[in-house]
C-alpha cells in the first residue's frame, strides 16, 4: 500500500504505521501495536497521542489499560479540511507580508546638505552593533567632504556602529584613516571591477550616490532591494583585498 499521500497531508512515518496497524487489529492496547510496528514503547505512545489529537484514533479504558481504535478513515478528509481551514485563517497575513515586501519608497537628496542628511539618518537608524555597507566611495566626494566624513566616522565609532567598506583605490589615503578605527573593515575594489556607483546599504535602505556637477543621493526603502544589494556587495567583498 502506498503511504506517501499520508505523509503529504502531514502524518509522520510512525503515525502512519500505528494508524494502519490499528486498522488491521481493530482494537488493541499499546503492546500489540509495539510488536507489529517494531517501534519503541515511548514512540508508539507519542504517535497514539498525536493521532488522538488529529481525530484519527480514539480509545476506551478497560481496567487500568487503554485500548485504542482507529476512527473511520474518512476522518482523514476532516483532518485535511481542518488544515485547509487553518491555512485560510493565516492567508491574509501572508498576503499582507508579501505586499509589504513589494512596497518601496524613493527619496532624492541634493548637494552637501542632502549628503549630510542621508548620513545622519544612518547614525539615527542604526543602534550599537548595527552595520552598514559602502561600495565604491569615490575620491571626488572625499576630497570635497572629508572633514564631515571624518567627523561622521568618529561619531559612528563612539556609537559602536560597524562599517564594512570597499573603497576605490584612488580613495586609499582616506580609507586608511578609517582602517585604524574600531568596528571597521576595509577592502579595495579590484581595478577590473571598477564600480561606476557609490552605494551605501543598511537595514532596508539602499542609497545610490551620483557624484558630478550636482551631488545626488537616491534613497530606496525596500527590504528585497536592500537584500539583493547586500548579496552583490558580499560577492564583491570576496574578490576584493
Amino acid at each position: 500500500m502506498e503511504t506517501e499521500i499520508l505523509e503529504d497531508i502531514g502524518l509522520t512515518n510512525g503515525e502512519i504505521k500505528v494508524f494502519l496497524t490499528l486498522l488491521e487489529l481493530g482494537e488493541a492496547n499499546a503492546n500489540p501495536i509495539k510488536k507489529k510496528t517494531h517501534m519503541q514503547n515511548s514512540v508508539v505512545h507519542l504517535c497514539l497521542n498525536n493521532l488522538i489529537d488529529k481525530g484519527l484514533v480514539n480509545y476506551i479504558e478497560k481496567g487500568k489499560r487503554r485500548y485504542y481504535r482507529a476512527t473511520n478513515p474518512e476522518n482523514l478528509i476532516n483532518f485535511l479540511d481542518e488544515k485547509k481551514r487553518r491555512l485560510k485563517e493565516i492567508l491574509p497575513a501572508l498576503i499582507n507580508k508579501q505586499k509589504e515586501q513589494s512596497k518601496y519608497e524613493v527619496h532624492i537628496y541634493e548637494g552637501e546638505k542632502g549628503l549630510k542628511t542621508v548620513h545622519e539618518d544612518i547614525l539615527k537608524d542604526l543602534r550599537k552593533g548595527g552595520e552598514f555597507f559602502v561600495l565604491g566611495a569615490p575620491k571626488e566626494a572625499h576630497d570635497k567632504f572629508e572633514p564631515y566624513f571624518l567627523d561622521f566616522h568618529k561619531r559612528r565609532e563612539k556609537l559602536g556602529i560597524k562599517l564594512k567598506g570597499i573603497y576605490k583605490k584612488d580613495s586609499k589615503e582616506y580609507a586608511e584613516k578609517r582602517k585604524g578605527m574600531k568596528f571597521t573593515s576595509i577592502k579595495y575594489l579590484p581595478e577590473q571591477l571598477n564600480s561606476p556607483m557609490w552605494i551605501t546599504i543598511y537595514k532596508n535602505k539602499t542609497i545610490l550616490f551620483v557624484v558630478g556637477d550636482l551631488l545626488l543621493g537616491i534613497v530606496i526603502e525596500n527590504k528585497t532591494i536592500a537584500d539583493n544589494f547586500k548579496e552583490y556587495f558580499n560577492l564583491i567583498w570576496k574578490v576584493s583585498k
